[in-house]
């Protein structure tokens, strides 16, 4: 357990470089816990921090560039619990009362520890139960060689977001 750490009370840029007090920029990184303005505007000139937040806070930080683009999110359980492979819905209403649901899988991985093809057909998979017209899995890190040809040749619903895109995003 890491508790979160309150932004008001906390110099960031102070603590991420390690000169306020004890903490240390991954110590203070991984225990965030809400995506605030504050924490997503350090990441975008920063995103090499992006791999050490917490694995909870990385789902809110997807779910905020989400909700930028004029999504409604629904998150679908807290972090380490089962979700059955869907960690947020996206929700756009659109015009003539549709809408568009895109089912979120996040992997906040180490940097060097690919995501492998499993996760990516299990959120194929689960597509329909949850009623989403496409899936987006979105890693820390990289995927591993053959996802993206998996992807092209018949799991053509869902999208990949590795770091090198992501920290674009």
């Amino acid at each position: 357990y890491v508790p979160s750490v309150r932004f008001d009370r906390i110099d960031l840029q102070a603590t991420l470089d390690g000169t306020q007090g004890e903490l240390q920029p991954e110590v203070c990184v991984y225990s965030l816990q809400d995506a605030t303005e504050e924490l997503m505007s350090y990441l975008a000139m920063n995103p090499h921090y992006l791999p050490r937040v917490h694995p909870g806070t990385f789902e809110h930080i997807i779910a905020k560039l989400f909700e930028d683009e004029g999504f409604k999110i629904e998150f679908i359980s807290g972090w380490n619990c089962a979700d059955g492979g869907v960690d947020i819905v996206a929700l756009r209403r659109m015009a003539l009362e549709q809408e568009h649901r895109i089912a979120i899988q996040c992997k906040r991985n180490r940097r060097d520890r690919p995501v492998e093809a499993e996760p990516v057909r299990a959120l194929a998979g689960v597509l329909d139960k949850f009623k989403a017209h496409s899936g987006a899995m979105v890693t820390t890190s990289f995927f591993a060689p053959g996802v993206e040809k998996e992807i092209n040749d018949h799991l053509w619903r869902v999208t990949l977001r590795d770091y090198s895109r992501l920290k674009h995003d």
